[in-house]
């Protein structure tokens, strides 16, 4: 039993080294970073407008009065994706009920992922987590250079918490009772 959890631990290890070597590049070409650009830290969030695969327009106002996590992540590489999105799938319906909405824009490579097959691979729909087709006009206003990218807006409209990387998303994840204003029941 104790050889299984350790060679889970150092295959969980290995995934993530790995994963966080392939990070891709988005929007702009540049030299490999897994810093984020918090360069939108504490300020305003950029409107934006995207549109889900039943047509409905989205925008920043489109959440108003609540957190919302926006997710850029990539399922070009096969190893994000799969990472990212049940973690994502998890918080939206965890947090659902104390204010956050989670909008995963989904990208592909050089162009939008099939939002549709993601979200039936995956077990996507009727869930809170909301996946639309990536933009990358919206990924510039937020200063998305690599993938994946998750920035965190509180219900204020100003940018609390920037993650570039997979283990940034656990920090992202350790931020939310504080900016939900709920007890961590740790």
């Amino acid at each position: 039993m104790m050889r299984k959890a350790m060679f889970f631990a150092a295959a969980t290890v290995l995934l993530l080294f790995v994963a966080e070597s392939r990070a891709q590049s988005c929007c702009s070409p540049g030299r490999f970073t897994i810093t984020p650009d918090e360069s939108l830290l504490g300020k305003g969030a950029p409107n934006f407008r995207l549109e889900t695969l039943d047509g409905k327009k989205l925008t920043l106002d489109s959440f108003k009065g609540k957190t919302l996590l926006l997710e850029f992540c990539s399922m070009a590489d096969g190893v994000y994706g799969p990472l990212r999105l049940p973690v994502l799938k998890s918080l939206a319906t965890r947090y659902k009920d104390k204010g956050l909405a989670v909008l995963c824009l989904v990208f592909g490579g050089e162009e939008p992922a099939n939002v549709e097959e993601v979200i039936k691979e995956f077990g996507l729909a009727n869930t809170p987590l909301l996946v639309v087709s990536g933009d990358f006009d919206v990924a510039q206003k937020y200063n998305v250079k690599y993938l994946p990218a998750s920035v965190l807006i509180d219900k204020d409209r100003k940018v609390k918490k920037i993650g570039t990387t997979y283990l940034q998303l656990v920090e992202v994840e350790r931020a939310l009772p504080e900016v939900l204003g709920i007890s961590s029941g740790l």
